[in-house]
């Protein structure tokens, strides 16, 4: 859990020495250190691999290096302390695998696990709590984000000077306007917003409390302020798969895919089994015209509940119809259940464009008659591709919760969506079009005038 958070987050600001993979997304577990496989610039590939048990007040940390090539160990050690000791045990690992393959730590992008270590604790085991169910999110869902609400807040009360659990509870409280529809959403914002900047003033550089921020901009509507985040972000020098997530799901809502593929297929080979890169990769993928390729990372992930959705849309994309049928049959989409007889009008609708105008206005009749409800209506269009979508009168900031759903607007065969005049409209009340003057156009978008522009 944390130790193996931190120690990697130290090896990766060593000079010489570069991460090249992690076998899961920071979901370490208390009972193993999980192999992270390290190739120094000065040497042979490494890999290191540990165990970490608890018992009565005490930790034990077994630790070794083994070079990948030949298979012997390079180096070992066992770590005996008290619970109180966890950041010194850190720090003893990260510098005992420095010395032993003649490596230099760089002071200026190091991470000292030490400064940024609680005071109590009682305080960091309750965020370790809490950052488990947190990394466990794509899985446990709203429920977990709750739980890990609470370990955090304890964590901060325990100990009021600890940025890491002031930047989880601003992560937290931002991301449950997402998952939990029954939230104020302004108020779980402001509540973010506070602990972000209190996580800021203990700790400038915190990646969470930034990319905290970020997602609040974004929600808002201020896109320049959460990319600025997001650069800020970057300038620090560290790999962190969660921002890099984020930013990424940004671009894609901003119309931006190609550019997208190489950095986020570097972080998926890295962290094979992080959930939230691979469905962002796929999203990439699919809007980028290689619906196949898209298909292939969506099939590697075990818990993203919407697997079968984004394979549904993939299908489509790649124009096999009886396949996305299949998938799109009683599929959960974001905003809710998509029943197995309107999967079949949208597919029938998409096989045969004579009769696509009326499927989509008996997705506008279940709307107005309660079968449906706005959002599955909504996003019902989207899959359709229908201009219709904007009949609905929804607003795209008050009214969509889930902000991945913004981005079905770019779905390759849906060009009459962004055609259509309202669509103007959509993309201003997002903030799109004003980012798209000062930062560069997406591909399928172009200006026609000072203050005009249109999209294909």
């Amino acid at each position: 859990d944390g130790i193996a958070e931190e120690v990697i987050n130290l090896l990766a600001s060593m000079d010489g020495l570069e991460v090249v993979a992690r076998t899961s997304s920071f979901t370490f577990r208390s009972s193993s250190l999980t192999a992270v496989e390290i190739a120094p610039r000065l040497r042979a590939g490494t890999i290191l691999e540990g165990s970490i048990r608890y018992s009565d007040g005490r930790i034990r940390v077994s630790a070794q290096l083994i070079d990948a090539q030949t298979g012997y160990q390079v180096w070992s050690q066992n770590y005996d302390r008290v619970n109180a000791e966890i950041f010194e045990v850190q720090d003893d690992i990260a510098l005992n695998i420095a010395e032993t393959l003649k490596l230099t730590l760089d002071e200026s992008s190091r991470i000292s696990s030490r400064t940024s270590a609680p005071g109590n604790i009682e305080a960091f085991e309750l965020y370790l709590k809490g950052r488990e169910l947190f990394n466990d999110r794509i899985r446990l869902r709203a429920k977990g984000l709750h739980e890990a609400l609470k370990y955090f807040s304890k964590s901060a009360e325990k100990d009021p000077g600890f940025a890491k659990a002031h930047a989880s509870i601003a992560l937290v409280s931002r991301l449950l306007t997402s998952y939990d529809d029954s939230l104020n959403k302004e108020a779980y914002l402001d509540a973010a917003e506070t602990s972000a900047n209190i996580a800021l003033e203990l700790d400038q550089d915190s990646i969470d409390a930034l990319s905290a921020l970020a997602l609040i901009e974004e929600t808002r509507g201020n896109i320049a302020n959460a990319v600025a985040m997001y650069d800020r972000i970057s300038l620090l020098g560290r790999k962190e798969s969660n921002s890099a997530h984020w930013s990424a799901m940004l671009h894609i809502r901003l119309g931006y895919f190609d550019e997208l593929i190489e950095p986020l297929t570097e972080i998926h080979r890295l962290e094979p089994f992080n959930e939230h890169i691979g469905w962002t990769l796929a999203t990439a993928y699919n809007f980028s015209g290689d619906p196949k390729s898209a298909a292939k990372v969506l099939k590697g992930l075990k818990h993203f509940s919407y697997r079968d959705y984004v394979l549904g849309l993939c299908a489509i994309n790649d124009n096999d119809f009886a396949l996305a049928r299949s998938y799109l049959r009683d599929v959960r989409m974001r905003s809710g259940q998509l029943p197995a007889v309107f999967a079949d009008l949208l597919i029938d609708g998409l096989e045969d464009p004579a009769i696509l105008e009326d499927a989509a206005q008996q997705v506008l009749l279940a709307v107005e008659t309660g079968e449906l409800t706005e959002l599955v209506g909504f996003e019902a269009l989207l899959i359709l591709g229908s201009p219709h979508v904007f009949d609905l009168g929804i607003d795209p900031l008050s009214d969509i919760l889930r902000l991945q759903i913004h981005t079905q607007i770019w779905n390759n065969w849906a060009i009459a969506v962004r055609q259509d005049p309202r669509f103007k409209d959509w993309v201003k009340a997002l903030g799109n079009a004003e980012f798209w003057r000062e930062h560069g156009w997406p591909d399928r978008c172009k200006p026609t005038g000072p203050d005009d522009f249109e999209c294909i």
